[in-house]
């Protein structure tokens, strides 16, 4: 027998076990889950934190962005930067220094339970195409704790006329 109730999807073949029940079950352990992979806070929440987090950062205010919007760690998945906080700091610093009118544009925020991405535009330097960027930040309590990025450049030309973003 398969039933919908509430978007609980129930199969079951066992009759002495109500509907009722398994979707009560159901709906508990979903809870538990989400509140493991933080979404205590809200994922629009996460959503404002990360955007705010990034604009703070590449505006020119690094340590307060972290100060505000990052965890007890940072782990950090580009193979380039070292972990923590600090590094972050720095980094960004490093960019503004050599690319002072560094702009970050960012498209799209998409977010689901702990996890935010942004799809950006980053130029380093005026009259150039710049680069696609999509960063993954994983939240915990609001605060990012954990950060992937996958960048490409913004070709000259494209086969298609769609562009990147």
């Amino acid at each position: 027998m398969t039933t919908s109730n509430w978007g609980c999807r129930i199969e079951s073949t066992v009759p002495s076990v109500s509907r009722g029940d398994i979707c009560h079950q159901n709906q508990r352990l979903r809870s538990r889950v989400l509140n493991r992979i933080g979404a205590v806070v809200s994922v629009e929440q996460n959503k404002k934190a990360v955007v705010d987090y990034y604009r703070t950062a590449f505006g020119g205010d690094p340590e307060r962005a972290v100060a505000e919007h990052v965890g007890d760690r940072y782990i950090q998945h580009n193979p380039q930067a070292p972990d923590g906080p600090d590094a972050f700091i720095a980094f960004v610093h490093y960019l503004l220094e050599q690319y002072p009118e560094l702009e970050l544009d960012i498209k799209r925020v998409i977010g689901e339970g702990s996890m935010v991405v942004t799809h950006s535009h980053l130029v380093l330097e005026p009259g150039t195409p710049g680069q696609a960027v999509a960063d993954f930040f994983r939240l915990e309590d609001g605060k990012v704790v954990e950060h992937w990025d996958v960048i490409q450049d913004v070709p000259q030309s494209s086969a298609n006329a769609n562009g990147m973003f």
